[in-house]
């Protein structure tokens, strides 16, 4: 396998842009989760299908 250096100046900058989409993706969802908790806590919002469930 002959690698030059195209592949690795292609490759070395996609990695951390990678990282920083699955960062975004995961910083996402925990951002919905703490708006229902905050929504459930306050608000004292329990949806019908939760409550089958507890």
């Amino acid at each position: 396998m002959n690698v030059d250096y195209t592949v690795a100046a292609l490759m070395f900058p996609a990695i951390p842009l990678l990282m920083n989409v699955y960062g975004n993706r995961f910083h996402t969802l925990s951002d919905l989760i703490r708006k229902i908790h905050d929504e459930y806590v306050w608000e004292k919002h329990i949806p019908h299908e939760w409550e089958k469930q507890l």
